[in-house]
């Protein structure tokens, strides 16, 4: 009888059939093996088989590059032919049944030696023990490395994971569970993913709940613990008035801020508590709050949206059968950003009869001061206005100019709120219809805030404009970043510290604001267009002029900084360095994200980011003025919204005084005004 084959006699074999085949190949040559006469059957791997059908190819074949093919078919290494024969009979499906897994292991007991399971297991970084028996290297093969398994394995392997499941519990506080459940929950799904554990949160009770293998829990509280490493800090307004206003904040509001700044933020006995996963989130989330604070009237500052004066174009009483005035509901979740989302607003109006064209009115020049100081008469025409704006800016000296223009939307006025914790959209303070002397003495008596809302242009606008092209291009996107001086803003300040400050010599004289304007090109690069320091500003808005719509008139008395030191005009100043640097440190990270300073200190001023925006505006020309319609985005509200505004075309290069421009100004402003109808023409 002629004795077996050994399973190191089979693995020589099937190296010589290998290389002979590739030797066929290339020489083309026939490949034939001498058959041996064994009572034992020689399995060849798959990968094999396909390789000794090679030689099947007829001699006049031609191999396309065949001078290299000498060079391209090597011949396998021991070590690649034993992994490539292993990997032959790995399944594509990890679930067999059980009669299939049985075949599979008995074929790698009797195809392969110790060593070979070994190295197979070693080259895919299995650790191996020194002595392994050989059942145990298949089993870690099938099941560790092919994940292999029988569906009654699987049904098994799960009611004894069940039997060994256990609870543990743990405690979270208030701030901790606004972590937990931000971005949905992602973060305890990643360790749960990684721990292979479940975990609940019973939000009402402040308990969370792990559930799975008792040798896992350790760990996964761990990993809870180390992620819930808070940064938290208690702050105080500086003056206490402005401690009693917190009381009045909605929770829905702070819940929002909360989200938009990306910490916990809480009021408690007239303190404020800051709690994220950075220092740094912290500072910005204290600045964001002072300015939200302060913007929304909610201190003893004044708000940033508060105008010097209000005004009403008459409606004289004797053309109307009822009260002229009415206020109506407007509320724009889209444009509006998170704090103003959650409150209700109006806008006045005027009532059916008001806006009658049928009726002959006289001639409605004058308007009438619902706000303001100042011994001023209730007929007021265009030039007194101006004198007014004029008066509360002052002289002009120095390098210093005063620009002129007029944004076009709503003045809006909050609902009050009946009911803690829900939002009054339809109901105002000032029901019914009214004339001019009840809005005024509901002015001067309410102390609900108001906020100018720019809104859309119709289409009836456009028509009556001219593009203004600048180096060939119409539309152009640029970014604004605002700066406001700190003292504008009502502040935090930590409980365990004081502050102190001391000031000397100043390159920014009584620098109140400070704009930074940018174009932004297709390679995604800004180029830094200009600087704008404010030193003062009066503004006032005007309600129903010509019926239509509302009009915030803002007068500045600014410094233009120019980036060139050897080109500046008589109305022009050379940057200093300190403002340099602050340009050099603004960036574009993103489509409609800037990185910049969210402070900037000067020799005498503490300034603090107010805004950044992304404007894609057009320009038009309406004889001697400038009308420009922006898409603006706001990248801290998240919010976008569209501002049409007029300005005098030349007040910035040929005189320092825009007011010198106002006859055209105000002809043309109230021009468009008269257009601002969203009523199709009548055929």
């Amino acid at each position: 009888m002629i004795p077996c084959l050994t399973v190191g006699q089979r693995i020589l074999l099937v190296r010589q059939m290998v290389r002979s085949t590739s030797n066929n190949i290339l020489s083309t040559h026939p490949f034939t093996i001498t058959p041996l006469v064994t009572h034992t059957k020689v399995l060849l791997p798959q990968i094999y088989q396909q390789r000794a059908t090679m030689s099947t190819i007829p001699s006049s074949f031609e191999f396309i590059g065949k001078e290299n093919a000498a060079e391209e078919a090597k011949p396998l290494s021991p070590n690649e032919e034993l992994l490539l024969s292993m990997e032959s009979l790995r399944p594509s499906k990890t679930i067999l049944s059980e009669k299939a897994l049985n075949r599979l292991e008995q074929l790698l007991d009797h195809s392969y030696t110790v060593p070979q399971l070994k190295k197979y297991l070693q080259h895919h970084n299995f650790s191996i023990t020194k002595k392994p028996r050989k059942a145990q290297l298949i089993q870690c093969i099938l099941e560790d490395h092919w994940e292999l398994t029988t569906a009654e394995r699987k049904r098994v392997k799960e009611l004894q994971e069940r039997k060994n499941t256990s609870q543990q519990k743990f405690k979270l506080e208030k701030d901790e569970l606004f972590f937990v459940l931000d971005n949905n929950g992602s973060m305890l799904r990643d360790i749960e993913t990684t721990h292979g554990v479940r975990i609940m949160v019973n939000v009402p009770d402040l308990v969370g709940t792990v559930e799975g293998p008792k040798r896992r829990l350790v760990s996964t509280l761990a990993a809870i613990k180390k992620a819930l490493t808070l940064e938290r800090r208690t702050f105080k307004l500086m003056d206490a008035q402005s401690s009693s206003y917190l009381n009045f904040v909605p929770q829905r509001v702070m819940d929002d801020l909360s989200k938009s700044s990306g910490a916990y933020i809480s009021f408690e006995n007239d303190e404020i508590s800051l709690t994220a996963s950075t220092p740094e989130i912290v500072e910005d989330a204290k600045r964001k709050l002072a300015v939200f604070l302060t913007d929304f009237g909610l201190t003893s500052k004044r708000s940033l949206q508060t105008s010097d004066y209000t005004v009403i174009q008459d409606q004289p009483a004797s053309t109307l059968a009822t009260p002229p005035l009415t206020f109506l509901p407007l509320h724009d979740p889209s444009a509006m950003p998170l704090a103003m989302k959650t409150i209700g607003w109006s806008r006045l109006s005027g009532t059916e009869e008001t806006v009658d064209e049928s009726i002959t009115r006289p001639d409605m020049s004058k308007f009438h001061m619902l706000t303001g100081t100042g011994p001023y008469s209730s007929d007021l025409d265009s030039n007194q206005l101006k004198n007014i704006l004029q008066q509360t800016l002052g002289t002009i000296d120095g390098n210093k100019r005063i620009s002129l223009e007029a944004t076009y939307g709503q003045l809006l006025f909050q609902n009050p709120t009946k009911v803690l914790e829900q939002t009054n959209l339809l109901i105002p303070e000032l029901r019914g219809c009214f004339n001019t002397s009840d809005l005024q003495n509901f002015l001067e008596t309410s102390t609900s805030h108001r906020r100018f809302f720019s809104g859309k242009p119709p289409n009836s606008i456009r028509p009556s404009l001219v593009p203004i092209t600048s180096q060939d291009n119409f539309h152009c996107r640029s970014v604004s970043i605002g700066y406001v001086d700190s003292s504008l803003i009502s502040q935090l300040v930590q409980n365990d510290n004081t502050s102190t400050g001391s000031t000397t010599a100043s390159s920014f004289p009584s620098l109140r604001r400070l704009q930074l304007e940018f174009l932004e090109h297709d390679d995604g690069t800004l180029e830094f267009k200009r600087a704008i320091g404010e030193h003062g500003r009066s503004t006032m808005d005007i309600l129903g002029l010509a019926g239509n719509m509302d009009v915030r008139l803002l007068a500045k008395n600014y410094t233009h900084y120019n980036n060139n030191s050897n080109d500046t005009t008589a109305i022009e100043s050379a940057m200093p360095a300190a403002l340099s640097k602050l340009v050099a440190n603004c960036r574009l990270d993103a489509y409609s994200e800037v990185l910049c300073p969210t402070t900037w200190s000067n020799d005498s001023n503490d300034m603090m980011l107010l805004n950044v925006s992304f404007n894609n505006e057009s320009r038009y020309l309406l004889d001697d003025n400038m009308v420009t319609l922006r898409y603006i985005e706001e990248q801290e509200s998240k919010t976008s919204r569209t501002e049409m505004k007029i300005e005098p075309l030349n007040q910035d290069t040929t005189t320092n005084n825009g007011f010198d421009h106002w006859d055209s100004f105000w002809n043309k402003l109230t021009y468009l005004a008269q257009r601002w109808t969203y009523k199709s023409p009548l055929v």
